[in-house]
């Protein structure tokens, strides 16, 4: 009998909205119930000084000091959003097709095995944080659309089953932001430092679920009751699960 195909489900969001944490708490759920299920982060840095080598042109634009990487191409905003776009996807194009040792099985034998392969940040992640970069509507949309096609369509990485986008409100991403990175003792990179820009991703980023609501589902994370606050992990989680089960992702 031939193997059943895998299934692809990203987690996405804007930095901020604890995409991390629920990755991981998905990922431990399905494999305590027995799914054959992997783990995947994009981009993927490595560790410093060396660093990824398929992630190196992200890291420069990103400005990256933990890899020596302080100047880049200037501000990362500010980078024409098809240049920027092209580092992110030649790096998912390495872990899909790569045939090197060290990176066996590749994102493709992942699926193909049947696995369920849960990815912290895709594709989407492209359409939604340089897509951020595009005042106009309609030009915005089309860079969406062209992002779709550029990996999809050329690049021809694996096309998701589910996209689950984490909403948050903004001012509660940027202070759950900084304070990841000083536990971490790491800078804000290219993107984070920029406040106004985590503003307007999840603006785009909810577009974008609209663009592409046959695939992409939202989870919202926060709640304003006496104050801004994320919801429980366990509602969540819960949550994620029920978009899981109505793509048929698990039955």
């Amino acid at each position: 009998m031939e193997k059943q195909k895998g299934k692809l489900v990203v987690i996405e969001g804007t930095d901020g909205s604890g995409k991390t944490d629920a990755t991981n708490l998905l990922v431990k759920r399905l494999k305590n119930v027995r799914f054959k299920v992997v783990q995947r982060d994009f981009p993927s840095y490595g560790k410093p000084p060396e660093g990824n080598p398929a992630s190196y042109f992200v890291r420069k634009y990103l400005r990256k000091p933990e890899f020596g990487l302080v100047y880049g191409y200037g501000p990362s905003t500010a980078l024409d959003p098809k240049i920027a776009s092209q580092f992110y996807a030649l790096e998912r194009f390495d872990a899909a097709y790569s045939q090197e040792p060290q990176d066996r099985p590749n994102l493709i034998d992942q699926l193909g095995l049947g696995n369920i392969v849960i990815s912290n940040r895709y594709v989407e992640s492209n359409i939604g944080h340089q897509g951020s970069k595009i005042k106009d509507p309609q030009e915005r949309k089309n860079f969406m659309l062209w992002v779709a096609d550029l990996e999809y369509g050329f690049y021809k990485v694996p096309r998701p089953d589910l996209v689950v986008l984490l909403d948050i409100h903004p001012d509660l991403a940027i202070e759950a932001k900084q304070k990841q990175r000083q536990t971490n003792g790491q800078p804000l990179d290219g993107h984070e430092v920029d406040e106004n820009f985590i503003r307007v991703s999840r603006e785009t980023y909810l577009e974008a679920a609209e663009l592409f609501r046959d695939y992409w589902e939202v989870v919202p994370v926060w709640t304003d009751n006496n104050g801004l606050a994320f919801r429980d992990h366990k509602d969540i989680q819960q949550d994620i699960w029920s978009r899981l089960t109505k793509h048929r992702i698990i039955l």
